[in-house]
Order: C-alpha cells, then sequence, then structure tokens
C-alpha cells in the first residue's frame, strides 16, 4: 500500500511540473518552445516641453513625466503634452492639438500627421514659435533627426499659412 501510495504521489508531482512548463500558453510557439512577449514595457521618462512665456517673446521649458509603451506612443503623449503646461504662466502654443497619426522610419524620420479640424488663433509669429516650440520638444529625443508635418495624410505648404511645412524640419537646422 505504501508503494502504490508513493507511485501516485510521484505521479502527481510529475504531472503538476510538467504541466507547469514556465510559459503563458499564449507565450509558447508551435515546437514546445517558448517566443518573447509583444507587449511593449511600459516606460517613464522625464522630457523637456516647450511653451511661450507669458509676454509670448520667448520660448520656456517644462520638465515633465511620461510614461508611454513605444516610441510612437511617446511622441503621441509628448505632443499632447505641449498641451498642458504646469505652470499658469506658460502659455501653450498647440492647445488640443488633434493627431491622426505619428509614424517614424529606421532612419529617424518622423511624419506628424495633424487634422485639419484644428483651429490656430496665432499669427505668423505664433505659428513661427509652435513650430519651434514643437522642433525642440521633439529633436531632444536622439533618435529623431526629421520632422515632416501633413494634415490629413497631404503634403501641404503651411499649417496657419505663415511656415512654410512643405520639407522636413531636421535637426540642427
Amino acid at each position: 500500500m505504501k508503494r502504490y501510495l508513493l507511485w501516485v504521489l510521484l505521479a502527481l508531482t510529475m504531472i503538476i511540473f510538467t504541466g507547469c512548463g514556465g510559459a503563458n500558453p499564449s507565450e509558447q510557439d508551435g515546437n514546445g518552445g517558448t517566443t518573447p512577449s509583444n507587449d511593449p514595457v511600459e516606460k517613464t521618462e522625464a522630457i523637456q516641453v516647450y511653451y511661450s512665456d507669458e509676454q509670448l517673446t520667448e520660448l520656456v521649458a517644462e520638465e515633465h513625466e511620461i510614461t508611454y509603451g513605444s516610441d510612437i506612443e511617446k511622441y503621441e503623449v509628448v505632443i499632447a503634452e505641449m498641451g498642458k503646461p504646469n505652470d499658469e504662466k506658460h502659455i501653450a502654443l498647440l492647445p488640443e492639438f488633434k493627431l491622426n497619426e505619428v509614424k517614424k522610419d529606421n532612419d529617424g524620420n518622423l511624419v506628424i500627421d495633424v487634422s485639419g479640424d484644428n483651429v490656430y488663433n496665432m499669427g505668423s509669429s505664433g505659428e513661427d514659435f509652435a513650430i519651434e516650440a514643437l522642433k525642440k520638444t521633439l529633436f531632444q529625443f536622439n533618435e529623431v533627426k526629421s520632422i515632416q508635418l501633413v494634415v490629413d495624410g497631404v503634403e501641404t505648404d503651411s499649417l496657419m499659412g505663415h511656415v512654410d511645412i512643405s520639407k522636413p524640419f531636421t535637426k540642427g537646422e
């Protein structure tokens, strides 16, 4: 009887350990091995976001902490942060800036497709300031080499009628 009980316990132990292969079934490949999970790991990073001072004479930086999963999500979060200054004396140059899509290729070229529904209430100096704030905010990331703005998927001459956006902005220009 003791021998029978010993064999049953041994069999149960083997069944339990065989069933616990250490990997999630969703992470097992068809050959019994495991594959790395494609779920992005959330990252938190302190960044600089640029706004105007209250006199609209210079750009000022604020440190913001962002959380994101992928690089594309990072850029989307950063652009959204440009509409949310922490200091009430700082003015968001792109409040409620609506995006259609953000893409980045392997060479660091960022394409930001903005919605044609965006409403801008600023003149030529305001548009220039807004573009400069966007460039300074996004070019802080080493992997971003250029920024191309398009509206509703179409290359256009200007966002607000003043600053030329027909060509990509490159880092260092």
